[in-house]
């Protein structure tokens, strides 16, 4: 009895602080349709800026109150200077706010460094006491944790049910130009919400690190260049730098895809590619002596068969979701999929994984070979380029094109959508496997580290840096990216290219909403449209 006590307090305990951590997200979400990707960089922001003010005063609520301020006047900061612009622009709302993530985790990583900071408790919490009803000890810090969770949730039910202040802000949500109409400034309203959902994720920030620690955690012509590089190029500009291009530019195409004929935008394209990745691992040969090999040419279809599979069933998960909903869901799925592959052994290999996987000889030819490997890269995009041109324009490409501009329509003609939508997510999978069979064969190894959430952003950073309207913006953005990755060392600190990456992610968003693609496009209309002087 008292082992099923001491289990269910340390489950409320870590529902009260994962409470204490999402209620300023769910706060901003509910009433304002913005997802904060920022919102866990405002948590640790919170935790590193308590950890000072406790150590410098050595008064714990100090510490509190001066976490979630920092937090609160950044939340604030990001609604007026970056997210406001984009007020009612969900997905780019959404996008700003992982690049803004990413450079504040990198330049919090810059000034604290990777070490684990805990921030010191009073006296009166760090021990414990017997609790007089249930006759068993707990620590003292853990009771206060579920207590503050209870207040903050009671508060907030307060102000946003009972208070004027929440009686404006849900009134802004329902009819934002009604209530600009009465007089009241809208913008301001949105700011004091993200402040407040700030203000929450630095006090949980502060909490967190009492009582566990906080620590840093034009299509074929565009590729005609690509197949000229064999001729001038050595080694690594063909493999580390073109290949490995090309490679994440097939994954980002399957985003590109979903993104600009079906108007959703995934989050398990890794997943994708994921899947196809350890099963090439699994049934082929490697140096860790899990799986079954099979012949290649066994496990080459198998492993599209599952990663078109993989697209299918999440397609069939985010039938129903559009926009942040369709973001939410996907991403889920792709972090349930990292722990998945960490904690299974089995198939998986957990956490170690699988290495020592090596393309296979064909007819004595060996595919390891830069050049040879090259050359399957560059055929393999080319296919799945045409493959996706193709596709697009077949009647069920066109279909899938008349769902995003009208689903009601379609259905009202008596074509379900649902096997439309998981036909796109199936025919996305099938791309993104064919990048993730080559992935793991430029990689030779794959792990849970392989489809965890920084492959997962990185996929999208490279689409919408190349530009999600069209497939081979995929192409342009891994090329951008990779030469980013590879080269900005000669510059700046290798260990700031995530905040470099940032802003150039930022800078997209807010200045090239269509990435490279369209800002090519762009300066290539002026320049067409552009008045000839008569000469005399």
């Amino acid at each position: 009895m008292t082992f099923f006590l001491i289990v269910t307090l340390n489950g409320l305990t870590l529902a009260a602080l994962y409470f204490l951590a999402a209620s300023g997200f769910t706060l901003i979400f509910g009433l304002m349709r913005t997802v904060n990707m920022a919102h866990g960089a405002l948590l640790l922001l919170g935790g590193y800026v308590g950890f000072e003010v406790a150590k410098a005063t050595g008064v714990w609520p100090l510490g509190i109150l001066g976490g979630g301020l920092a937090a609160a006047f950044a939340g604030a900061l990001i609604q007026f200077g970056i997210l406001g612009r984009f007020q009612g622009d969900e997905l780019r709302q959404t996008l700003a706010s992982i690049a803004l993530s990413i450079i504040m985790a990198d330049l919090m990583l810059w000034y604290w460094g990777g070490i684990t900071y805990q921030v010191a408790l009073p006296d009166a919490l760090t021990g414990g006491f017997k609790l007089p009803l249930l006759g068993v000890g707990y620590a003292a810090i853990r009771l206060v944790l579920i207590v503050f969770a209870v207040v903050i949730g009671i508060s907030l039910w307060l102000i946003i049910a009972k208070t004027r202040l929440g009686a404006i802000i849900r009134a802004g949500v329902d009819d934002r130009e009604m209530l600009r109409a009465l007089g009241f400034d809208v913008a301001k309203i949105f700011i004091i919400v993200f402040a407040l959902g700030g203000l929450l994720a630095g006090m949980a920030g502060v909490v967190a690190a009492s009582a566990l620690s906080i620590a840093p955690g034009t299509d074929l012509q565009f590729l005609l260049p690509f197949a000229l590089v064999p001729l001038f190029a050595n080694d690594f500009w063909l493999i580390q730098i073109f290949g490995r291009a090309l490679i994440l530019g097939i994954i980002a195409l399957s985003l590109t895809f979903l993104a600009a004929y079906l108007g959703v935008v995934s989050f398990a394209q890794a997943t994708m590619a994921g899947v196809a990745g350890y099963t090439v691992a699994y049934f082929g040969p490697n140096t860790v002596d899990v799986g079954r090999e099979l012949p290649f040419y066994v496990v080459l279809p198998l492993a599209m068969i599952m990663a078109t599979l993989s697209g299918a069933l999440i397609g069939l998960i985010a039938r129903r979701s559009q926009g942040i909903y369709a973001i939410m869901i996907t991403l889920a799925v792709g972090v349930a999929f990292f722990y998945f592959t960490r904690q299974n052994y089995t198939y998986f290999n957990g956490w170690t994984g699988f290495s020592g996987i090596r393309a296979p000889e064909i007819s004595g030819r060996s595919l390891r070979e830069p050049l040879p490997f090259y050359l399957l890269i560059i055929l393999v995009a080319a296919l799945c380029l045409t493959f996706v041109n193709g596709f697009i324009k077949s009647p069920l490409g066109l279909t899938i094109q008349a769902v995003r501009d009208g689903p009601k329509r379609v259905l009202a003609i008596g074509i379900p959508t649902t096997p439309v939508i998981v036909s796109a997510y199936a025919f996305a999978g099938l791309i993104a496997g064919s990048g993730g069979i080559l992935n793991v064969w430029y990689q030779e190894r794959i792990s849970s580290f392989s489809v965890g959430l920084g492959p997962i952003v990185d996929i999208l950073v490279i689409a919408v840096i190349g530009g999600l309207k069209h497939p081979i913006g995929a192409f342009i953005g891994a090329l951008a990216f990779v030469l980013l990755d590879t080269f900005a060392v000669d510059f700046i600190d290798r260990e700031r290219f995530n905040t470099l990456i940032g802003l150039v992610l930022l800078a997209i968003i807010m200045g090239a909403p269509d990435g490279l693609h369209g800002l090519a496009k762009s300066w290539l209309s002026r320049f067409k449209n552009r008045p000839i002087k008569n000469q005399v």
